[in-house]
């Protein structure tokens, strides 16, 4: 084991903190315990033959919640087949009742009455498995004890369950990204915050220079969501694809905020109240970003953005500034209706083969309510 001396080091950074010194470079090479891959096994100090052995091993396993856990439906929710039926609102007729006794009234005691029933299926589905191999003996040599090994061995498990509930939340992803897709390919509930707010408002913004940090419209934005919410819940079809007539009431409608527009409200706006008025909602949800990151630190217009070919027809669909959605509860959802796990053993060759699958189904339903938000410059 090397043995690095910085006491140096040590006394000029505690000069520094205590303000004797001007701030000044320090050298921490060699001094910081940075990650290595492999190593070549050391010897000790004193005799240098007995080799340095590993202290401590630290079983790293990731941490992950689900950003869309209300999207998954239960097998018996959501079939192989989804069905939904739609039964049209009806139109009033005239009252005959009101005209008997006029001239020409001929009553029509067995008259039919269809009613308007629109039947949808959905069917496709997705199956896809994650498999690891867990030899018998050939872990042993990389540790101590039989517990350590076996704490190893649950990581690993553990860390496949949580590859499986990953993706997911990327099926899911992927059905949020094309009913947002669909809704901007048809011009259907988008809504452009800024060029709304620009229309009164006394100095114009840009989406790169202010809308993300300007009081006033951060307001102006939230009024016009919580005037959503309203509309929904009534009847109307403004806000679907198909022109159904739809009513989404407000206990029944995802909420699905980008989280650096959420911080925004909460942030720059003298009071949260929207923002908390958002949180109680019983489907609301922050979203990182729509679709990616991008490579560098987060920012607003990677995580704003989603570049797809739709799922009616392929069409390609860009969009940036994408800050939230509304939708209906049965706008997307994600069906596990067949998770299974299965062990294969190989006694010769002294190995198990496990596998966790699933066949799932995720659907994307343009005829259901939605609403699209949206921050963008307007080109000349």
């Amino acid at each position: 084991m090397t043995v690095n001396q910085i006491y140096q080091l040590l006394n000029d950074t505690a000069t520094q903190c205590y303000g004797s010194q001007a701030v000044a470079t320090l050298d921490l090479e060699n001094m910081l315990s940075l990650r290595e891959t492999i190593f070549s096994a050391g010897a000790d100090l004193f005799l240098n033959t007995l080799v340095d052995r590993i202290g401590k091993t630290v079983i790293r396993t990731l941490d992950f919640t689900s950003t869309f856990p209300k999207f998954i439906m239960e097998e018996f929710e959501f079939g192989a087949i989804l069905q939904k039926l739609t039964v049209d609102p009806m139109m009033a007729q005239s009252a005959e009742w009101a005209n008997v006794g006029s001239g020409g009234f001929t009553p029509n005691m067995f008259k039919i009455d269809k009613v308007s029933v629109r039947q949808d299926f959905f069917r496709n589905s997705n199956a896809w498995e994650i498999d690891i191999t867990i030899p018998d003996t050939l872990f042993k040599s990389a540790f101590e004890s039989a517990s350590a090994m076996e704490s190893f061995i649950t990581a690993i498990f553990d860390t496949m369950t949580t590859s499986i509930n990953m993706q997911l939340e990327n099926d899911t992803r992927l059905g949020i990204l094309g009913f947002i897709g669909e809704k901007l390919n048809a011009s259907n509930g988008v809504v452009d915050l800024l060029a709304l707010y620009n229309l009164t408002a006394a100095t114009p913004i840009t989406a790169a220079d202010a809308a993300m940090v300007d009081k006033e419209f951060l307001r102006f934005a939230g009024k016009i969501m919580r005037n959503y919410i309203t509309y929904l819940r009534k009847p109307s079809v403004l806000y679907n694809v198909a022109g159904r007539v739809r009513a989404t009431a407000r206990d029944n409608m995802h909420v699905l905020m980008l989280t650096e527009f959420a911080s925004a409200c909460t942030t720059y706006l003298e009071s949260d109240t929207f923002h908390d008025e958002l949180v109680k909602l019983p489907l609301y949800s922050e979203v990182e970003y729509w679709q990616g990151t991008g490579t560098t630190a987060p920012n607003f217009d990677d995580c704003s953005s989603i570049d797809i070919e739709i799922p009616s027809d392929g069409t390609a669909v860009t969009q940036s500034g994408i800050v939230a959605v509304f939708m209906d509860r049965e706008a997307v959802g994600t069906g596990l209706y067949d998770r299974f796990s299965a062990a294969d053993r190989n006694n010769r060759n002294r190995y198990t083969n496990y596998t966790e699958g699933c066949n799932i189904q995720t659907f994307v339903d343009t005829s259901e309510n939605g609403v699209i938000f949206v921050v963008q410059d307007q080109t000349p």
